[in-house]
């Protein structure tokens, strides 16, 4: 006699379910490898935050030693012993993690910026004197304020009252001074 046609061995039906979990771990495990394949600088730095480390990132000419505490696409904000300093992640040259843990775990601030030219406009904004920027290719750090953040590039106005026009590209950190009347808009 024949099982009806609708019938399944109950063995059948385990192994069958078996095959099924061991496929779907197996899918698993590729995506997770997948994905930490595809992690980029800019989430390194969001676990960074959220684990509370502290960190030196390098720069062309400057290393900056301190508590992560905004990471976003292209921005990354320590607490050092100065102060704040933003950083502009497509400028790093090397990140190491001097304390995984050190602090209390952070969330990311949801009114910081996620763009690294959306903080120079916020700065801008607050009209910051005694604002210091560093770009890449070892030029010499400047000190002043920020007068008006354009499409692709900076104008800023240094202590001694000389102008500058810094392509964004070329910008590598920014340390905030502190805030004043906010500049004019034009």
């Amino acid at each position: 006699m024949t099982p009806p046609a609708d019938h399944v061995d109950p063995a059948d039906r385990a192994a069958s379910r078996s095959a099924r979990g061991i496929e779907q771990q197996v899918l698993a495990e590729m995506a997770e490898e997948e994905r930490d394949r595809n992690l980029d600088l800019p989430f390194a730095f969001v676990e960074l935050l959220w684990s509370g480390a502290v960190i030196t990132v390098r720069v062309t000419g400057h290393a900056f030693e301190g508590a992560v505490v905004h990471a976003g696409e292209d921005l990354v904000t320590l607490d050092t012993a100065a102060g704040s300093v933003d950083v502009h992640t497509g400028s790093v040259l090397s990140v190491l993690v001097l304390e995984p843990g050190a602090g209390p775990a952070r969330a990311r601030e949801q009114m910081d910026p996620r763009r690294f030219v959306a903080r120079l406009r916020e700065i801008c904004d607050e009209g910051h004197a005694g604002t210091s920027i560093g770009a890449e290719h070892g030029a010499r750090e400047l000190r002043g304020r920020i007068l008006r953040v354009h499409a692709d590039h900076v104008v800023f106005v240094t202590d001694d009252g000389s102008q500058w026009l810094l392509p964004l590209r070329a910008i590598a950190y920014v340390r905030r001074g502190t805030p004043g009347p906010a500049a004019p808009k034009r």
